[in-house]
């Protein structure tokens, strides 16, 4: 069985139930860490025997494999969309559409963002290291494919290194969400304000400087 993958009595379950436990587990995960979440607080919230999530996941570490690489998926869906949506569009807009569905998906899927920002900083979290490599290399593709296209449209200087540029865009866009979800350092920048308009254009502004640059030609 893969590692993220469940055990068959649980993609048996009704979609509904699999949604319950799996949003229990996400909550339980991303407040308190992996080894500080607790199998009996999920199965008390979700109402559950505490036998019964064994029938579900062989282990802790398969749940939470399981639950993080749900997550993952749903991260990725919005960047398809997105690139789907805006296939036309010059690669200026279609990087501030991607930064704006990284503000919305923050705001619809919190506990799922609040997963990945647990993530980042708890070292005990199963496969750590390789997940971390699998999240950068997939952002930085999606990045390197908006900028390959814009470059066969000629919207982009020929000898633009492209793995280099979506190194650079990824980090300021992981960070602009960082610093987005963690309202002290955002409320620094104005990047946490309330205002949709004053968010999409601090977005356009990020997008420009990265898209033009700090100095004349």
């Amino acid at each position: 069985m893969n590692a993220s993958s469940p055990l068959k009595t649980f993609t048996n379950l009704p979609l509904s139930k699999q949604e319950k436990i799996t949003s229990s587990a996400i909550r339980e995960f991303s407040e308190k860490g992996y080894h500080g979440a607790s199998i009996n607080a999920m199965v008390r919230e979700i109402g559950i025997a505490k036998g019964s999530i064994y029938r579900y996941f062989e282990d802790k570490e398969n749940l939470f494999l399981y639950v993080f690489s749900d997550s993952m998926d749903k991260v990725k869906q919005y960047l398809k969309n997105v690139r789907s949506q805006t296939e036309d569009q010059p690669v200026q807009v279609r990087l501030e559409k991607t930064l704006e569905a990284g503000v919305r998906f923050i705001e619809e899927h919190p506990s799922v963002y609040r997963l990945y920002v647990t993530f980042l900083h708890d070292e005990s979290m199963p496969l750590r290291s390789d997940l971390l490599s699998v999240i950068r290399r997939q952002s930085i593709e999606f990045i390197i494919s908006l900028l390959d296209t814009a470059r066969s449209r000629g919207e982009l200087k020929q000898n633009i290194d492209l793995d280099k540029a979506g190194f650079i865009i990824d980090a300021v866009m992981d960070r602009f969400l960082l610093a987005r979800s963690e309202r002290r350092a955002g409320s620094v920048t104005g990047i946490c304000s309330a205002d949709k308009a004053a968010v999409s254009e601090y977005i356009r502004q990020t997008v420009l400087i990265l898209c033009k640059g700090f100095v004349h030609d």
